[in-house]
């Protein structure tokens, strides 16, 4: 997760100029910043990031629902009763 997460991060903000989580990128391979008033921030996340807006949800739901078809749904159970476990300690 840990490397998604850092992988998202360098390619949104250094790739492709974006802001990760509100903190603005000063260089980018490409710069593909929405320009304000020319576009529709609520779908894009305006200057905080795309993980802002409406879009995002769907994104990551789609990627779940990617990852329970490849991986498949054994061992769900017994991992929910491991992280309950870890909790309640």
């Amino acid at each position: 997760g840990i490397g998604w997460h850092f992988g998202w991060n360098i390619f949104m903000g250094h790739i492709l100029g974006r802001s990760t989580s509100g903190i603005p990128m000063s260089c980018a391979v490409f710069d593909v910043i929405p320009k304000p008033g020319k576009s529709f921030e609520c779908l894009h996340g305006g200057e905080f990031g795309p993980e802002q807006g409406v879009l995002a949800p769907w994104a990551y739901g789609f990627c779940m629902v990617l990852i329970l078809l490849f991986y498949g749904t054994e061992g769900i159970t017994e991992w929910r009763n491991q992280i309950i476990e870890f909790v309640l300690r």
